[in-house]
């Protein structure tokens, strides 16, 4: 190695670690913010059901029961060997994906170096490291993390093995392994397996089956445990998990909207497992017989597809909303609200790296690159392409979205060095159409999708202080968000057991009649009947705190 040479790669060293310690940095300073909120020992929703299942391994039970897998095998197992080996600590999982995010940084960074060059590739890297909604996930009981860790280690890996013209099978059954890690973190990821075996074809011809064999040969046998545990344990040779039909049904049903919603006949089905039951229970009344997971699956597909073709129209409609949604600057949520934790985490309210900045020059950069691009920037922008097609096909929240991050800062470097080289040539027409392209991306932007509901996020907020015993937190909580929405029912409900708690039965009562008659106008017979009982007991009464019905929470 020349001397040039060795001393390019310590400067490359060097600027990755600089790169690793500023992200580092801003997400140890995050993850201590995080810390002192309530939520991260209260989990809600997936998360909740991901650590229990997690504490029930690392006690030597089963990470999935006795039926088909019904969420991510691969995080499952993740969570579920870092409680074994460390206990469930609050800190063991949010290190790990720390972790994670170190990695992702390093694999974009070397992504773009083998692409174009060091010194761009710095650009790569600086993009993964301050990305705000990449840091937010790493806090969370979420697949996200990992699912973008191996997202960008699919486009290392395979764009490595391309530069090995073909002759390193061993590189790509390495980016075909990735790639079904991928699938089980989730089954979506499956898409990548597109682009990746069109580069696999696309160089040397003597090499082209073999590559192609390597790839999907490992992408199958890293699928495989979990197909043969649900052939094994449930009888059904179901690929990964048998959440495929409902999420369809969800994100293309009657009274889809481009992102997650609980459907009217489905009003349980809040969460992964309660989805389930309830799909389940529903479709088995439909066809008045048991239907086995594939089965299940099926009819869920089945009615989906019927109903859009019936519906083009409509089905137009929501294709045209969620393409919005995929380019709009929203962090879509339903657990916990990227944008209403920037309000909560000082580190997450500096100007980091938004989606914003990253779906203009990723989307732009992403399109370019298919079009003008070499056959490993063309893979990349059929990275974009494949994840942002996982999406049309079912819903779009913004922690499935963020897996296009990666491939999305790979594109935005590209599109940077090809303006860089139209600027210096002067090739000012190519300069303002690209311009007026990255304004058009902007403007999707400013068009209103949904109102930020953040007096839900008050009263989440309120409620997971209010189950760790932090009753002025909680109270405040509350308070801010009947400040937002006077008859907020369940805020009204919780800060009056929570008076009641405190041994005030007078703000107690005031808040059960504020409920009362707003149950009753709104024909919440559930939330009547509540406020009946409650103002029946402290009329005339001194109710103590022990008297309280936790369960009305």
């Amino acid at each position: 190695m020349s001397t040039s040479s060795t001393n390019r790669s310590a400067s490359s060293s060097r600027s990755l670690l600089l790169l690793l310690f500023l992200a580092l940095a801003v997400r140890l300073a995050a993850l201590l913010s995080f810390a002192r909120l309530p939520f991260f020992t209260h989990h809600r929703l997936d998360a909740a059901l991901y650590h229990e299942a997690a504490q029930r391994f690392a006690r030597g039970g089963d990470l999935f029961g006795d039926s088909v897998i019904h969420m991510s095998p691969l995080y499952s197992g993740f969570l579920g060997g870092l409680y074994w080996l460390f206990g469930p600590s609050p800190w063991t999982p949010r290190l790990a994906q720390l972790g994670l995010g170190l990695i992702t940084v390093a694999l974009v960074y070397g992504t773009c170096r083998r692409l174009f060059g060091p010194r761009w590739a710095l650009l790569g890297g600086a993009l993964a490291a301050l990305y705000g909604p990449l840091i937010f996930f790493e806090q969370q009981l979420s697949v996200a993390t990992l699912s973008a860790t191996l997202h960008a280690a699919v486009l290392w890996a395979t764009v490595a093995a391309s530069r090995r013209d073909g002759r390193a099978l061993r590189a790509w059954a390495m980016a075909g392994a990735l790639i079904g890690l991928a699938v089980l973190a989730r089954p979506s990821a499956l898409l990548l397996g597109i682009p990746a075996l069109l580069l696999a074809l696309s160089t040397p011809r003597e090499h082209r089956l073999a590559r192609a064999a390597a790839l999907a040969l490992a992408a199958a046998l890293a699928i495989s445990p979990a197909t043969l545990r649900n052939l094994a344990v449930a009888g059904e040779p179901v690929l990964v998990s048998d959440a495929g039909g409902l999420n369809f049904y969800l994100g293309n049903g009657p009274g889809a909207n481009g992102t997650f919603r609980i459907p009217k006949e489905l009003p349980g089905a809040t969460n992964a497992l309660a989805q389930f039951s309830a799909f389940k229970r529903h479709a088995e009344q439909a066809t008045a017989r048991t239907l086995s997971s594939r089965e299940l699956d099926s009819y869920w597909y089945g009615k989906t597809l019927t109903y859009m073709a019936e519906q083009p129209g409509t089905y137009l409609a929501l294709l045209g909303r969620k393409a919005l949604l995929l380019v709009h600057p929203r962090e879509l949520s339903n657990s916990h609200s990227y944008d209403f934790h920037r309000r909560l985490n000082a580190t997450l309210a500096l100007p980091l790296v938004q989606y914003r900045l990253l779906v203009v020059v990723g989307l732009l950069g992403s399109l370019l690159m298919l079009a003008a691009g070499r056959r490993e920037e063309r893979f990349v922008g059929g990275i974009s392409a494949a994840c942002f097609a996982a999406l049309m096909a079912f819903f779009v929240l913004s922690h499935y979205r963020v897996v296009v991050a990666p491939a999305f800062m790979v594109a935005g470097v590209f599109l940077a060095r090809r303006a860089w080289g139209w600027w210096s040539a002067r090739r000012w027409p190519a300069l303002g159409l690209t311009g007026a392209a990255a304004a058009g991306v902007f403007a999707l932007g400013l068009v209103h999708v949904f109102e930020p509901n953040t007096t839900d996020e008050y009263f989440k907020l309120g409620y997971a202080h209010h189950v760790q015993g932090e009753h002025e937190d909680a109270a405040a909580a509350y308070g801010e968000a009947l400040a937002r929405d006077a008859d907020h029912q369940s805020s009204l409900k919780n800060l009056a057991v929570l008076r009641e708690q405190q041994g005030k039965p007078k703000a107690a009562l005031a808040l059960w009649r504020r409920l009362r008659r707003v149950a009753a106008a709104r024909g919440a017979a559930r939330d009547l009947a509540i406020a009946d009982r409650h103002i029946r007991s402290l009329a005339g009464a001194k109710v103590r705190s022990r008297g309280t019905r936790q369960n009305d929470l």
